[in-house]
């Protein structure tokens, strides 16, 4: 069993249990206590739990075994509840049982509840003066970190008689996992011990967490200079830090230079995460299947986790491996725990298939706030604002309690409700829990009332702001609430005021500009011009494209393809709108050439683009052509037609003088011609002197006019 347990195997652990059962040593203490260990060890907590069950006598080192097996393998609530039951049965703890129970605290999934069983923990040490343990104390150390406590944790260090090596790392862990990076490198600096790997680990940890590369670098010298032992502990923190600070390649380099057998799944977790985190997500995947042939199909939930969280990064694109891992997760029995169900949610919701986010939503057994977050980013992000909102009051309902994040997301819903009255009620809320100073939630609430139309609400907020807490997100959502009412002043007074408070502007506060660009002058066009030149946003795919489509609107159709030229990624909205400019201001064949350009150039054009090159054939007298584009709408592109498209055709089938193809191509229409399209073949007629067709199609329409009057009017009676 020893053996099984150096080499991880549990499959030939189990045909040793098979044969103790065989040879009748089933009911033998030691042995029993040997697999649960053993088990626990090639991380098996069911195989633990069924031999634990099946003893008829236990001793303290079953109960130990069992609860730091739980504890091991991620099984907080299970670790608490065995030390719980041990204590029913009579068994008094000993240091052994207190650790393992400290670290199943630590493992429970709702932290309130974690620190409040390690505080419980706490004072039962206390109680059997156990506080003088190094060991124990060590261990509240790293339970009170986990939960934040890193005060309490410290006043234990400061009244420690000695400290061993472990201590030291705990509570620069402690430090550095609650975002006081720095303080852990000073208290790094301070050891009066000879570091080891573990502390090592704790502090390159910590220099993630500050994003301190310049301190990492200078430990990871340390280490090599020093010739300290290197595990794959250090080399995978070494891993985390040069991934979380940006250097890709350095942590390429210390992944390729662990050799094959030193790699752990941790190694490989954290090499997957430097490609996710250096905006790579396609690679991370690509890395986790190598990780499933490296290291065997049951990776752990971490992997799996990471695996979806790319899927995440990808979008749509996404989806379909997204799925496939779902289907490995189930295959291969991973428990599906708050951690995995809420980045399966979050992978399905990013993805866009909310129906499946809310199937494994709705079985997960636990949720937390993060859960509940997803769920509603996910219904928000997909255009159900209402189910978002509503999973929200369901949240209430259920008695869990909402953070800052959860109330930030629930927000970004209601601007897609738009219901005055639930903004009115959130925000009420929100001063209740005495959270609407913080300028985060403020940014929120001034965007939520922006968009509900309550401007006035949301000006109240933007006015109660300290200017300090005014970034450009408070800045850019009353902007975006003037821009929506088309108050063309308010928007360029507020960036005005904006850019006198030395904000920068951002993408978001030029689109907010620029969508109330239709009614600027043209100074003011230049002025906005300038101002987005000044920060080199006008290559930007969307900035750059209102610009034009603002720009055109001033006649400034020149100047507008400059920015076209300019533009870092040019999709199909932006060849349209260049289009649109030439066509718009008589440069017809201008907008033919174009299209034509963006077809060579492989981008597929939609409605408004095959409604743009018309109208640039229409006014070019381009019958033929013209007539080819209509037809390549669908036989190329399976695009259907609208009433547009099919109003331009006819009037460039009358300007040919092809009145009787214009007639009879509205005859073929496939939804009820308007009134437009008969009214540009009764301006052909007039032109080409067919007086008789006009004056038919005009007496049809004069019929269909009254027809219509009628039935308005005989419903008004029948409601009457």
């Amino acid at each position: 069993l020893d053996a099984c347990v150096s080499l991880k195997a549990l499959s030939d652990g189990r045909d040793v249990h098979a044969s103790v059962t065989r040879h009748g040593f089933g009911s033998d203490l030691v042995l029993g206590n040997a697999l649960i260990n053993m088990y626990s060890k090639c991380s098996s907590p069911a195989d633990a739990r069924n031999v634990f069950d099946g003893m008829t006598v236990r001793d303290s080192v079953s109960w130990n075994t069992m609860i730091a097996t739980y504890a091991r393998n991620g099984f907080g609530e299970e670790a608490v509840e065995v030390f719980h039951e041990m204590a029913l049965v009579g068994i008094p703890p000993d240091k052994y049982t207190l650790i393992s129970a400290l670290d199943g605290c630590c493992g429970l999934s709702c932290p309130d509840r974690g620190l409040k069983k390690g505080r419980e923990i706490h004072r039962r040490i206390q109680s059997i003066g156990f506080m003088s343990d190094v060991a124990l104390q060590t261990g509240l150390i790293k339970m009170y970190g986990k939960f934040g406590e890193v005060i309490e944790a410290r006043r234990l260090f400061d009244g420690m008689s000695r400290r061993v090596a472990l201590t030291w790392a705990r509570m620069i862990t402690a430090y550095g996992q609650n975002g006081f990076g720095n303080e852990a490198i000073e208290l790094y600096k301070q050891i009066d011990v000879v570091p080891d790997k573990v502390i090592f680990a704790s502090v390159l940890d910590a220099c993630s967490s500050a994003m301190n590369l310049e301190e990492g670098k200078r430990i990871h010298a340390r280490i090599v200079e020093g010739k300290f032992e290197i595990d794959t502990v250090v080399n995978n923190t070494l891993l985390d830090l040069y991934g979380m600070c940006g250097c890709l390649e350095e942590a390429k380099a210390v992944f390729h230079s662990m050799q094959e057998q030193g790699r752990d799944v941790v190694s490989w977790n954290s090499i997957i995460r430097a490609h996710l985190h250096n905006d790579q997500p396609k690679e991370a995947l690509g890395l986790f299947f190598e990780m499933q042939e490296a290291c065997g199909p049951r990776q752990d939930r971490v992997s799996y986790v990471s695996a979806l969280d790319a899927c995440s990064a990808m979008g749509s694109d996404g989806l379909v491996h997204g799925k496939t891992l779902h289907g490995l997760i189930l295959a291969n029995r991973i428990h599906i725990d708050v951690y995995v169900g809420t980045a399966l949610v979050t992978m399905y919701g990013r993805c866009g298939d909310v129906v499946e986010a809310k199937q494994v939503f709705d079985v997960m057994p636990s949720k937390n706030a993060v859960t509940w977050t997803s769920m509603i980013r996910g219904y928000s992000t997909n255009g159900f604002a209402r189910e978002a909102v509503e999973v929200f009051q369901k949240m209430e309902q259920e008695g869990c309690r909402a953070d800052k994040i959860v109330y930030v997301a629930v927000m970004e819903a209601s601007r897609g409700v738009e219901d005055v009255k639930m903004a009115a009620k959130i925000h009420s809320r929100l001063s209740e829990l005495g959270w609407c100073s913080d300028s985060a939630i403020q940014s929120s609430l001034i965007a939520m009332h922006g968009k509900c139309g309550s401007v006035e609400a949301a000006r109240r907020v933007f006015d109660a702001m300290e200017e300090k807490s005014r970034g450009s997100p408070a800045w850019n959502a009353m902007i975006a609430a003037y821009s929506r009412r088309g108050d063309k002043e308010a928007v360029l007074e507020l960036f005005q005021a904006m850019q006198a408070a030395s904000v920068r502007p951002d993408r978001a506060t030029f689109l907010g500009l620029l969508a109330v660009g239709g009614s600027f002058s043209p100074s003011e066009a230049s002025a906005v011009q300038h101002a987005i030149l000044s920060t080199g946003m006008e290559t930007d795919s969307l900035v750059g494209t209102a610009l034009l489509n603002t720009l055109t609107r001033s006649g400034k159709v020149g100047e507008a393809r400059r920015v076209f030229d300019r533009l870092d990624k040019r999709d199909v909205v932006s060849w349209t709108s260049m289009m649109v400019a030439y066509a718009s201001h008589g440069s017809s064949l201008e907008a033919i050439d174009l299209f034509q350009e963006m077809q060579l150039q492989g981008m597929e054009p939609d409605e408004v683009a095959f409604l743009a090159v018309l109208f640039a054939c229409n006014h070019a007298g381009f019958f033929r052509r013209g007539w080819d584009y209509f037809a390549s709408m669908r036989g190329d592109y399976d695009l259907e037609a609208g009433a547009d498209h099919y109003c331009c055709v006819v009037d460039l089938l009358g300007r040919a003088g092809r009145l009787a193809d214009a007639e009879d191509l509205i005859v073929s229409m496939p939804f009820k011609p308007d009134e437009a399209t008969w009214s540009a073949l009764v301006g052909a007629c007039n032109t080409h002197g067919d007086v008789e067709r006009a004056a038919r199609i005009s007496r049809a329409m004069e019929a269909e006019e009254r027809a219509a009057t009628h039935v308005s009017l005989c419903n008004t009676f029948v409601a009457a």
